[in-house]
């Protein structure tokens, strides 16, 4: 193109904003002077003579080459854009869509934020005064919102501007839900990761109100919802298995919202609260552990005590073991290593047991055959092992041996309270009761249904 063909273009261009410019002061007074209806009729004819004006204007850049229309345009946006943001808003909301368009297809620049913030409220503000449709307006402003990138700095300074960008990116995303997690709603289809930042750093108003107005919500979403406010369990469908989990683990008062709890969601519950055993009717191991290590006295309430169970029990304390069923060798011994008494409620005792058991017992006796006759007098529940050696004593420990009792309360008025050996689970021996009557002969008188092992020494001691 000459210059004196631009120069000519431009004179156009100046002559037609002046026609433009006088033809929108005469219609504003026209406008104060007409109904509702010319006016509208009136707005019409402009926006036809607009669009009759757009169209010669594309007929002219038919003719120019793609440099030519280019560099016009530039010349144009340059000039739009060196004004202030008041001196763009007179241009009209159409107008403003039209150069940022322009500026996208022929500068390769694009629509700031900012600018395009100025472009919609301006077609809002057209829609008001009756110059446009509703429906243009909303047009025009997505379509310039197609091609809006907004800037870092815009984001940073002013986070609700993400609004206008179609396509911002994670940086700028993060940004604006980080000033206000409630950005999040002006983002247009914000990243996932970006929500669920969003949601752990919401307040439970904002949570609230992302959820209800969330639509098919990801599993990931989900999890980040229930993880901060368990509740919100109640209001989401279909939750997976990992969702309700999630949602146990934030309140446990959730498990009366899912309809068939796992094992995993029971065994979350049962460690936030060990009392909601009740509610479980048949109860697995793993979760009556977890019960035991709160509460060890449940033990008598397990029919199928396993051998973790009754180790578990018998360590946080060894009264317990009334309460367990056949114990091992080894609860037995952890029973009876801190206080060897409780060999009386072990049914059945193995050799190692009653070993150590005597071998307390016989030290617990102290010395001195006055001193031990004493001591065993108020032992409970003494060995056979234990039996024999005080049988050995003297006449006077074997004679307390033989007569089968011992005094269990000799502060109650010094009165003699009897229990049998036999109420104990202590039957005497025949070695025991030959040993006593090995000490002193003239037990033998005292000596009741004697078996024929101990008949028989009996009878030697007569001859």
């Amino acid at each position: 193109m000459s210059e004196n063909s631009k120069e000519e273009l431009a004179q156009a261009a100046k002559q037609k904003a002046e026609e433009v410019k006088q033809a929108a002061s005469d219609a504003t007074d026209k406008l104060k002077n007409m109904s509702g209806d010319e006016a509208k009729k009136l707005a019409k004819e402009k926006a036809e003579q607009a669009k009759k004006a757009a169209t010669e204007a594309a007929e002219k850049l038919k003719n120019m080459s793609a440099d030519e229309a280019k560099e016009l345009a530039k010349e144009k946006l340059n000039k739009f854009k060196s004004l202030d943001n008041k001196s763009k808003l007179k241009y009209g909301g159409i107008a403003l869509a039209s150069l940022a368009l322009l500026s996208v297809l022929f500068s390769g620049s694009t629509t700031t934020a900012t600018e395009a913030k100025i472009i919609c409220e301006t077609l809002k503000k057209d829609v008001r005064q009756g110059k446009i449709s509703a429906e243009d307006s909303f047009e025009e402003c997505q379509d310039t919102m197609d091609s809006t990138s907004a800037t870092l700095e815009e984001i940073t300074q002013h986070p609700k501007l993400i609004m206008y960008d179609r396509e911002p990116s994670k940086e700028l995303q993060l940004i604006a839900i980080k000033a206000n997690p409630g950005n999040i709603a002006l983002i247009h289809e914000p990243l996932e990761e970006v929500q669920v930042e969003a949601i752990h750093t919401a307040s439970n108003k904002e949570r609230l109100e992302m959820l209800r107005v969330a639509k098919d919500l990801s599993e990931a979403l989900q999890l980040a919802f229930v993880s901060e406010d368990g509740k919100l369990l109640k209001k989401m469908e279909n939750p997976s298995k990992d969702v309700q989990l999630a949602a146990l683990k934030n309140d446990i008062s959730m498990i009366s919202h899912i309809s068939k709890p796992t094992e995993e969601m029971y065994l979350v519950v049962l460690e936030k609260n060990y009392r909601y055993i009740k509610h479980i009717s048949k109860p697995i191991p793993k979760m009556q552990l977890i019960v035991l290590k709160h509460k060890p006295e449940y033990i008598k309430e397990i029919e199928n005590q396993t051998e973790e169970m009754k180790l578990l029990v018998i360590t946080a304390n060894t009264d317990y073991i009334r309460d367990i069923k056949n114990p091992s060798e080894e609860v037995q011994l952890l029973a009876v290593d801190k206080f060897y008494s409780n060999i009386a409620y072990i049914k059945n005792p193995t050799e190692k047991v009653l070993k150590i058991v005597a071998e307390k017992q016989i030290a617990a006796l102290g010395t001195g055959k006055r001193k031990q006759h004493d001591n065993f007098l108020y032992m409970s529940n003494p060995v056979p092992a234990t039996q024999l050696y005080a049988a050995k004593i003297d006449e006077s420990t074997a004679n307390l041996v033989l007569d089968n009792r011992y005094i269990s309360s000799p502060r109650q008025n010094f009165s003699f309270v009897r229990t049998t050996w036999k109420a104990n689970n202590r039957d005497l021996t025949d070695e025991v009761i030959i040993a006593a009557l090995t000490t002193s002969p003239k037990l033998a008188k005292n000596i009741k249904n004697p078996s024929n092992k101990v008949k028989e020494f009996i009878d030697s001691l007569k001859k």
